[in-house]
Parts: C-alpha cells; structure tokens; sequence
C-alpha cells in the first residue's frame, strides 16, 4: 500500500519530549521512525478499542542504546484514510500498558474536540 500523509499537531506524539531527551543520541532516528511508521498505513499491530479511530501500536528499536524492539520504545499511531497522526510514544517499562492507554484516549480526545486537525490543510490560494 503507498505511503499516507502524516501529519503532527502541536503537543503530538505526546511523550516525544521526554523520549528525545532520555535517548538524545538517537534524536534523528526516533524523528525518522515516527514519519516513516506513521506513512505505512500497514505496519504495527491493531489495537482494538478506540472507538470510530483505528489505533496501532509500533514497537522502536533503538541500537545505539542496544535495546531491541521488544525493550524498546512503543509509538501508538491514529490512521484515518489519507493520513495519520502519532498520538503517543514512551519506552517500555518508563509508562504502564494502562497509563499508554490512557494517554491514548486522551490524545483522541482532543482530535475529537477540534475537528480542524482532521481536515486537510487549505490550498494556498494567493
């Protein structure tokens, strides 16, 4: 399946902050491997449960800190048609299973609550 445009709102993923910080040697892989998991609409495993959104969970290695995927950083994506948005990343073990989910309900939260994210951006028209 081609590649789907992502797009990134202000304070999205959360988490992204503190993952950058704690694994700043790998600050432009992690930065790379949200925009190249988010673009393959495919990749990750479904996470049922959310709702009208389609929600999958990816798992990050990170080598430079000799972590594989199942030790290292989970990125939870919402897919829609013609793009998705990363809602929330963390390292595995720093957040619980329950506490992800969470962060996840609260970040569709707001794209529930401003429609505008959801919507293409306007053409430039001058």
């Amino acid at each position: 399946m081609p590649s789907i445009e992502v797009r990134q709102p202000d304070g999205f993923p959360a988490g992204l902050k503190d993952v950058l910080k704690k694994f700043s040697n790998s600050k432009e892989f992690i930065l790379e491997e949200i925009i190249n998991i988010c673009s393959e609409p495919n990749s990750g495993e479904w996470c049922p449960g959310y709702g009208n959104h389609k929600v999958h969970k990816n798992r990050i290695p990170l080598k430079k800190y000799r972590m594989s995927q199942s030790e290292g950083l989970r990125l939870f994506r919402a897919i829609y048609d013609q793009f998705a948005i990363p809602l929330f990343i963390y390292k595995k073990g720093d957040v619980s299973e329950i506490k992800a989910v969470e962060m996840v309900r609260e970040r569709l939260n707001i794209l529930n609550s401003n429609p505008n994210l959801l919507l293409p951006p306007k053409l430039d028209e001058s």
